[in-house]
C-alpha cells in the first residue's frame, strides 16, 4: 500500500494547529501523554513526537517518531514531511527503524517493508487526531514557547 503524503501533512498540521508552532504536551489519562517538539538540527526543522506512559513516563514509549519537516514562508503550515526514525517498545522487545525501512535492531518478530515507516506514522497520526481524545478532550495541555536545539 502506498501512503498518501498529503494525509500525513494534513494530520501533522492538525496537531500543530492545536499545539502551536513549537509543539507541546497533551495528557489524556493520569499516566499517558503525547509530546511533540520542534527541534532545529543543523539549520533544519525536525519534529519529535512520542507517546509514553507509566508513573515515571518512560516505562513505556510507544511509539516515537523523528520527522524532518519544511514549513511554509510564514511558518504556519508544514509543507513537506519525511519520517527518519521510528522507535517502539512492545511485548516482543524494542524496534528501531530508520528512514530506509531497515530495522536497525529489534528483538522479537518484525519485518520491514517498503513504505512501512510512513504507514506507521500515518497510523499514529490517526490515533492522535481521530481515535484518542488528545485534540478533543485532553486532561492537560502544555504548549511550548520556543524551539529546542541540538
Amino acid at each position: 500500500m502506498s501512503v498518501n503524503s498529503n494525509d500525513i501533512l494534513k494530520g501533522l498540521n492538525q496537531i500543530f494547529d492545536f499545539l502551536g508552532p513549537y509543539g507541546g504536551r497533551i495528557t489524556i489519562d493520569e499516566d499517558w501523554e503525547f509530546t511533540c517538539k520542534v527541534y532545529i538540527v543543523d539549520g533544519m526543522y525536525e519534529v519529535n513526537m512520542w507517546s509514553y506512559g507509566g508513573e515515571e513516563h518512560w516505562n513505556l514509549i510507544d511509539p516515537s517518531f523523528r520527522i524532518e519537516v519544511t514549513f511554509d514562508e510564514d511558518r504556519k503550515k508544514i509543507v513537506s514531511a519525511k519520517p527518519i526514525e521510528y522507535f517502539s517498545q512492545w511485548l516482543g522487545g524494542d524496534l528501531l527503524m530508520n528512514v530506509y525501512d531497515n530495522a536497525d535492531k529489534y528483538e522479537g518478530d518484525c519485518e520491514s517493508m517498503e513504505e512501512d515507516i510512513k504507514e506507521r506514522l500515518l497510523s499514529y497520526i490517526g490515533t492522535i487526531t481521530i481515535i484518542r481524545p488528545y485534540l478533543t478532550d485532553p486532561k492537560t495541555v502544555e504548549r511550548y514557547e520556543e524551539y529546542e536545539t541540538s
